[in-house]
């Protein structure tokens, strides 16, 4: 279990939240005003593994909703001949949804989960789970800020909303009892959230639902979020501290890459139908000499160096206040520079229908950040394939290790350490549920799926790389004896 103890913790998680939050999540000033009371007041807030959590707690999520495009706030004058209080009348409207949500169901939210990584939506779901008295969840459902509620993996893995509470601090309460789809959750959510900001953009639209067992967060969180957010802003802050690059720390932080550097051209921003739509143009500094960022819906962007696309939805950095900013802060003229690290595996759709416009990491095929060449494409005039080299592992845990404790192993050490192999497309390990009963005398417990650039590349990295990981995986958790690997490429339609 971690925690903030400090304003400087504070400050480090909020730069770190700004960061992940890749453009969106929430305002930093928000992130600060929720956290810093806890701490200034002598307390802690401190957050669990979704392992630690009972399988049969229950956990929901909460978040704010709607478009923080800035806007001119309405005079007293003018609330009122809408129908708005003159001043907000709910302090807290996250915990009160919570309030309302455990007042439905019936049932006693033992713990937290944010909806997304963001400075905002992250800090705001901890200063609730304090005032309710419940655990705070070291993840969330998405690994960064989302703009739309059905890209979240527990939609996509068939989760509803429903039943769940909206409150805004004007004192509008509602209840959603059910909906059609969790596309149309999305839209009411946004419909509500515009008469919510519509006086002050500010104002919190606040949600909470999705409400479900702790057996069923541990299948659809994307864990180790804030810990991640709070290690990339010390990281910031030690940089800073030496008269070093904090950009270039968060980038090895993250395993990822400084895409290029300029300064704010121009920007326009609006907000259209509870989103904030609009672009930025960056002029370069240096090479690549141009680069256009087009942001399509927060907080979705596309990086450009030159006429080449590079990498979708990069991050900010202020030059001169030197930590993250969020989109709506960076003003013209102001110096930057972008980031982008690399994307954690999607959740698997399972069958479902996938959900428009998602917001992942994507790389364009043959174009690397790093400018080194990706594996050529195949598939002729189609053209959708890499050639694919995947390596499974099968593992033994040695007699006595938990499973608690082999699988924090991996979510702290074993994922991380891969975002930086560079060779690694991507990696999971999965808990084996049932073997058929010619491989149950060996009683493997876990399989490895590591989709690799090439294996000779691969086992070059993790030779230079990769002992001390190795040393500490087999000398604490598994029985090298047992394990197996088999190499695979894939069989294209």
């Amino acid at each position: 279990m971690a925690e903030v103890r400090t304003v400087e913790d504070v400050h480090d998680l909020v730069h770190g939240l700004t960061l992940l939050g890749t453009g969106g999540g929430g305002r930093p000033e928000q992130g600060l005003e929720s956290l810093l009371p806890h701490v200034q007041a002598g307390g802690a807030v401190s957050w669990a593994d979704p392992n630690a959590i009972p399988d049969d707690a229950w956990v929901c999520s909460t978040f704010g909703m709607g478009s923080i495009a800035p806007t001119k706030s309405l005079s007293t004058e003018e609330r009122r001949a809408l129908g708005y209080p003159a001043e907000w009348t709910v302090a807290r409207p996250m915990v009160r949804a919570v309030r309302e949500l455990e007042a439905y169901t019936g049932k006693k939210v033992a713990a937290i989960v944010p909806f997304e990584l963001g400075a905002g939506n992250t800090a705001t779901p901890m200063d609730a789970a304090v005032h309710v008295g419940a655990a705070i969840v070291d993840g969330d459902f998405a690994g960064r800020a989302i703009p739309e509620l059905c890209q979240t993996s527990a939609a996509i893995a068939g989760m509803s909303f429903a039943p769940g509470a909206i409150v805004d601090p004007w004192g509008n309460v509602l209840l959603v009892k059910q909906t059609a789809s969790e596309l149309l959750t999305e839209r009411i959510g946004k419909l509500v959230s515009i008469a919510t900001k519509l006086p002050d953009m500010k104002a919190s639209c606040a949600h909470a639902g999705f409400l479900m067992s702790g057996k069923d967060l541990k299948r659809v969180a994307v864990p180790g979020g804030i810990t991640r957010a709070l290690a990339v802003g010390r990281a910031i802050r030690a940089a800073k501290a030496r008269g070093a690059d904090p950009v270039a720390a968060a980038a090895e932080a993250l395993g990822g890459w400084v895409l290029f550097r300029g300064r704010v051209a121009k920007k326009e921003w609006e907000s259209r139908d509870g989103y904030m739509y609009g672009t930025t143009t960056v002029e370069g500094e240096g090479p690549p000499h141009a680069a256009r960022v087009v942001q399509e819906r927060e907080p979705r962007d596309v990086a450009r160096r030159g006429p080449v696309g590079a990498l979708a939805r990069p991050d900010h950095d202020d030059r001169r206040r030197r930590h993250p900013v969020h989109e709506h802060a960076a003003a013209r003229g102001r110096a930057h520079r972008r980031s982008g690290r690399r994307g954690r595996p999607a959740a698997a759709h399972a069958g479902r229908a996938r959900p428009p416009r998602p917001a992942s990491l994507r790389v364009r095929p043959g174009v690397h950040p790093d400018r080194r060449a990706r594996p050529p494409l195949r598939g002729g005039r189609r053209g959708r394939h890499m050639t694919t080299t995947v390596r499974y592992v099968l593992a033994k845990m040695k007699p006595g290790v938990s499973r608690e404790d082999y699988e924090r192993f991996e979510r702290q050490v074993d994922y991380i350490f891969c975002e930086q192999v560079k060779t690694i497309v991507s990696y999971r390990t999965h808990r084996i549920t049932e073997v058929g009963e010619k491989l149950a005398p060996i009683g493997w417990d876990y399989i490895e799926r590591i989709e690799v650039t090439s294996r000779a590349a691969y086992e070059r990295e993790l030779t230079e790389k990769g002992k001390g990981l190795l040393d500490e995986l087999y000398s604490k958790y598994l029985d090298r004896s047992y394990t197996t690997s088999i190499w695979s490429e894939l069989v294209e339609p």
